[in-house]
């Protein structure tokens, strides 16, 4: 593992933790650890160190010491890209649960870099019962369960992010927030947009050219 993955590393699990406490947590802190079974590759979730580099452990989410309403759970796996210059989500998983031993789940939002099984990159997941799903099941239709279902969210660049996720446990008052917390989450995802912006430049600089040179036309 180079020097330049793990600086970056530490920096992209301090700005989550950040972003963690300045808007439905406290005394969260998000680290960085190499991952053992692949030196080129580092987790970031919390709970994590030597001594458990793998399994991210869960955390209340609350402001003081009030009994919590639920518990997340999240983890990144993080490389440098090929150029070896800039830090790339592997994968990602952020789930919403209402008991500490995350038994009992509401959703989580899940992204997996080239999946190659059918299933969508980036997706939501939902626990519950549907009855739509058992007209369907009724009428013949061969439907997995709720919770198996992969709903596509995005895709590798638009993808919901972090502060998504907050905005939703707060927007549906799920969760109590910081004051405040909508700055962070404004802040937060306008970075993560530029982010992806620029690797999608990066990837296609034939259409950013394109799109230039047409505005440039139209002024």
């Amino acid at each position: 593992m180079t020097a330049q993955l793990f600086d970056k590393a530490r920096e992209f699990a301090a700005t989550i933790t950040g972003i963690l406490n300045g808007t439905i947590c406290n005394g969260v802190v998000i680290k960085a650890v190499l991952d053992p079974r692949d030196g080129t590759r580092v987790i970031a979730g919390n709970g994590l160190s030597h001594q458990n580099p793998l399994v991210a452990k869960p955390f209340p989410v609350r402001l003081g010491q009030e009994k919590p309403r639920c518990w997340l759970n999240l983890s990144y796996r993080l490389c440098l890209d090929e150029t070896r210059s800039w830090l790339t989500v592997v994968s990602s998983y952020i789930g919403v649960f209402v008991d500490e031993d995350c038994q009992v789940c509401l959703c989580h939002f899940d992204y997996e870099r080239d999946k190659g099984n059918g299933y969508p990159e980036a997706h939501l997941q939902i626990h519950g019962s549907s009855p739509a799903l058992d007209v369907l099941r009724g009428r013949g239709a061969s439907v997995k369960a709720l919770d198996k279902l992969h709903f596509p969210v995005g895709g590798r660049r638009f993808r919901p992010s972090l502060e998504d996720v907050i905005e939703f446990l707060v927007v549906e008052q799920l969760v109590q927030p910081r004051a405040g917390w909508q700055r962070v989450v404004e802040q937060g995802r306008e970075k993560f947009q530029e982010i992806q912006l620029a690797a999608a430049i990066r990837r296609h600089p034939d259409i950013a050219r394109r799109v230039l040179s047409e505005m440039e036309g139209a002024n």
